[in-house]
């Protein structure tokens, strides 16, 4: 009996450890057991000649076993007693194998000498001097390789049973091994992409971080010091290096010397080999569906990592992610971006990004504006947070006094949400701001024909893949337009808003609140709407109605939001929607939102006339891209009935008149410079064909080209705009402020179009320039017959003696005979039309070889015209009302002064009215 329970227990042992025990071994414990294992060698005993207890009677043996096992040659120890303990673990568990108490006494046994052996090796290292691996070290550097090879492939419980080990027999040696272990982990992850699978190192890191003595001693030391920068952050803490790596190019990738062989760079390299041999757009998404699969898997184990510190020591935690926010605010300064290089004192753009990536799974919880936890949110932790104290960022309303200081704490949801937003912007803003330097650099290099640029742009497209790579990831944009959503809902919250406008006056809160979050939207709604807009397809319908009502509270309210560029970029990103109909059918939308039913289009307008008045140096050029996202957005508002009714009711307002002040300043500017410059082209490509031209000659022509397409594009969609106007606003056009102005600016571009030198504009293929002479004249001719119903309208046409006509008129209507530019019906109004300014134009002749000379003093001093309605200035000085109403549009000064003037200020002059009436009535009438 005692010969089968020894025959028995031999076989759990082969099992569990692995071996085949020698045949001579079985024969002088007396068994007659014959394994047919497969046989290790080195596991040979010699024992004593003599009846021998059970193994389970004498425990030495079993000692002896495996002692001799593992000193076999180049036996991995940590692994192979991890891998025996799980079988052994789970022999134990199996209640038909182990029936008896003697072998489940000796598979017990076997668990505490596995954990101590091998507890040994790595503090007694000279017991075992041919273990595997081999390595040079001594000492605790030994020791700590040895643990950082086994980490990855010995079971947790198995370590913590080799803690536990440790903390009872020899803690001094357990804490001096893992502080090695965790110096040897942050040098293994120091300067590795997320192409070299950094995964393994950080795995090993959490693992460790999971079991409390060593997190205890991780923590131990300081995570931050709060006189670094951001690069001393990434560089210097234990626990940064886990957060570097990424997908993006080294500096050093955007510092190449043309005509030189670029910077060695893995990174950079290792992305483009991924999308070497593409042969189709599925393969292109597959490539990029296993980078952002990769990334994601790596970010989640940061948050394991993150969240377990943080059950350790909040404080702590919370400070270096707090560190990780603020020491690099610097990166939203213009001295970080590609163009304008500077020594790098922040944190690498992988850093900022897997750093966010943690943050935004930190704040999902409470994505849902409407859940309790988003509730908790408190807008007072940028003023009154101490780690805030560094930042410095301008609020959304500059207006307000800012609110006293003082220390508080703040509960982690308000922590993540304000930390997540500020790295929102200082990190992935980052990103795109680089890519936008680098599709600049891309079009400079693009426009130049020589192999060296050639050479660079091809260069400088592999950087820009990797950045693709970033902005790609539809999850991670998932996640910001979540965050995205919760801020409208938030700021629109603290700046009072309760379902109606206007807002009342604004809220300190704005004063504190950086004015970023604002604009953030706006860029990640046109980044993602430019690269990848299939992406705005996750938004529900909810989210849509918060963006419309977002975007109708931030445009209405100027003096809440006080940089207009907030309001621009908001522009742009709604009518980019609008261009790319992600939405179906926007209108509907727009209509069940009452607030931006009512408010948007009154926005706009308004917003229309703001942007000529940014306030930066380059507003002047600024103001025609974001007018020109405006006009789309008119364009598509007003193919509905209800939005023009609501356009017409403007019309009383002082802003509105303003706008058709600016509609026309921008008509007439951009065609005028636009036409100029196609003249410059048409003459270009004439001595292109004749004379030939130099490359640098080639490289300015392209430039110039680039900019009258620009303009001509302005100018058509201000012109269309103006003919939807004047179609059911005619009247508007025939007041005194605009009546002059517009008649003189169609006679104007007819003249250009028809006249003695409309051959000067005629180009070889005019669509390559935004050039649409056919539709430009269709448009100035509807112009003319809207507001011609008005009689006072055919006074202004033929008093603008520069550009008026008849005859270019004339001409204007024989072309539309000849070729299919307007409705047979408008033909013949036209021929009307021409037929009625000619009538009035030798009525008006005959008024004035009445009136003949006119005295000085009835003048008036800026347009030189007979004043019919003349107001006296603060300044003293009289003008003719129309005159100065129309100067007052575009800017509020007197003109004589320069002192602030507004239009109530003006005074009749009713003497002097009476005086003009009466000199006139004379005139006539002798």
């Amino acid at each position: 009996m005692q010969k089968d329970t020894l025959a028995y227990e031999l076989i759990l042992l082969e099992k569990v450890l692995k071996v085949s025990l020698s045949d001579n071994l079985m024969r002088k414990t007396g068994s007659s057991f014959t394994s047919d294992s497969v046989f290790l060698p080195g596991v040979s005993r010699s024992i004593p000649q003599s009846n021998l207890p059970s193994l389970s009677e004498n425990l030495t043996i079993l000692d002896e076993i495996l002692m001799e096992r593992l000193s076999v040659p180049q036996t991995p120890i940590l692994i192979y007693c991890s891998d025996s303990y799980y079988l052994t673990k789970e022999e134990l568990g199996k209640e038909w194998s182990v029936t008896t108490q003697s072998q489940r006494k000796i598979l017990n046994y076997l668990l505490e000498i596995l954990v101590s052996y091998s507890s040994l090796s790595l503090s007694e290292p000279e017991m075992f001097p041919d273990q595997f691996p081999p390595l040079q070290s001594e000492g605790i550097q030994l020791s700590s390789q040895r643990m950082l090879q086994g980490l990855e492939k010995i079971s947790e419980e198995f370590l913590l049973k080799m803690v536990a080990y440790w903390e009872e027999q020899n803690l001094e040696f357990m804490q001096a091994l893992f502080q090695a272990v965790l110096v040897q982990l942050w040098r293994e992850v120091q300067n590795k992409s997320l192409l070299d699978d950094p995964v393994r190192y950080t795995q090993v890191f959490k693992q460790l971080i999971f079991m409390k003595p060593v997190s205890a001693l991780f923590l131990h030391s300081e995570l931050i010091d709060w006189n670094w920068n951001g690069l001393q952050l990434e560089t210097q803490s234990p626990l940064s290096p886990y957060f570097s790596p990424g997908y993006f190019p080294s500096l050093q990738s955007f510092n190449k010397i043309p005509g030189l062989p670029p910077p060695n760079d893995p990174v950079r390299d290792g992305i483009n080999r991924q999308f070497e041999k593409l042969r189709s757009r599925g393969e292109y998404e597959r490539i990029l569906q296993k980078l952002h699969g990769d990334e994601k898997q790596y970010a989640m184990v940061l948050v394991d990592i993150i969240k377990q510190l943080m059950k350790n020591d909040m404080k702590k935690t919370l400070n270096w992610l707090a560190g990780a926010v603020v020491f690099n605010a610097e990166k939203a300064k213009l001295g970080s971006r590609l163009e304008r290089p500077t020594m790098r004192t922040s944190s690498s753009e992988g850093f900022c990004i897997n750093v966010l990536d943690v943050l935004l799974q930190l704040c999902k919880p409470f994505f849902d504006p409407n859940d309790p936890k988003a509730q908790k949110i408190d807008p007072l932790y940028m003023l009154h947070d101490k780690k805030m104290s560094k930042i410095n960022e301008t609020p959304i309303c500059t207006s307000l006094e800012k609110l006293p200081r003082e220390d508080k704490s703040f509960g982690t949801i308000t922590e993540f949400y304000f930390l997540c937003a500020q790295m929102f912007h200082y990190g992935w803003n980052q990103i795109r701001q680089n890519y936008m330097d680098l599709n600049r650099i891309l079009n400079q290099l693009k426009g130049k024909k020589n192999p060296a640029a050639e050479e660079e742009f091809k260069y400088f497209i592999k950087i820009k893949l990797c950045y693709d790579v970033i902005l790609l990831d539809s999850g991670r944009n998932s996640m910001l337009l979540q965050l995205c959503n919760l801020t409208m809902n938030l700021v629109v919250k603290w700046a009072g808003f309760q379902g109606t406008l206007p807002l009342p006056p604004p809220n300190p809160l704005l004063g504190i609140l950086p004015e970023h979050i604002v604009e953030n939207i706006s860029e990640l709604l046109i980044i993602i709407l430019e690269l990848q807009p299939e992406g705005l397809r996750s938004l529900g319908s909810q989210e849509i109605l918060n963006l419309l009502t977002f975007a109708t509270v931030v445009l209405s309210s100027p003096s809440h939001f006080s940089n207009p560029y907030l309001r621009a970029k908001l522009v742009q990103a709604l009518s980019m929607i609008l261009e790319e109909g992600i939405f179906g059918d926007l209108h509907t939308l727009i209509n069940l939102n009452e607030v931006a039913k009512k408010y948007l289009l009154p926005s706009l307008i308004i917003f229309y006339v703001d942007i000529e008045f940014s306030g930066s140096h380059s507003q002047f050029y600024d103001k025609f891209m974001y007018r020109h996202y405006t006009a789309k957005i008119f364009a598509f508002l007003w193919k509905f009935e209800y939005y023009q009714n609501q356009t017409k009711a403007q019309e009383g307002e002082p802003f509105f008149a303003r706008f058709i002040n600016m509609l026309i300043n921008d008509t007439t500017w951009c065609y005028d410079e636009g036409l100029k410059k196609l003249i410059h082209c048409k003459k270009f490509n004439d001595k292109r064909n004749t004379e030939g031209v130099t490359p640098q000659e080639e490289e300015e022509n392209s430039k110039e080209e680039g900019y009258c397409k620009y303009v001509m594009q302005q100018a058509n969609e201000s012109i269309g705009l103006l003919e939807q106007v004047a179609d059911w606003n005619s009247s508007l056009f025939v007041s005194d402020e605009f009546g002059d102005r517009t008649a003189a600016m169609l006679n104007y571009f007819l003249a250009l179009l028809c006249g003695p030198k409309c051959l000067e504009l005629k180009v070889e293929n005019p669509k390559h320039y935004n050039f649409l002479p056919e539709e430009m004249l269709g448009n100035i001719i509807k112009i003319y017959l809207h507001i011609g119903k008005h009689e006072k309208f055919y006074q202004c046409i033929i008093k603008d003696e520069r550009s008026y006509s008849g005859d270019i008129m004339n001409k204007a209507l024989r072309i539309c005979n000849k070729r299919p530019i307007l409705a047979y019906e408008l033909i013949q109004t036209f021929e009307q039309f021409i037929q009625r300014v000619k009538s009035t134009s030798q009525v008006q002749q005959s008024v004035e070889d009445k009136l003949g000379e006119i005295p000085d003093e009835f003048l008036d001093p800026i347009s030189c015209e007979l004043m019919r309605n003349p107001v006296i200035l603060p300044s003293g000085n009289r003008v003719d009302r129309p005159t100065i109403v129309r100067h007052l549009l575009s800017d509020q000064i007197d003109p004589f002064s320069r002192a602030p003037l507004t239009v109530e200020e003006l005074v009749e002059d009713t003497d002097l009215k009476e005086r003009i009436n009466a000199w006139i009535s004379e005139r006539l009438n002798s």
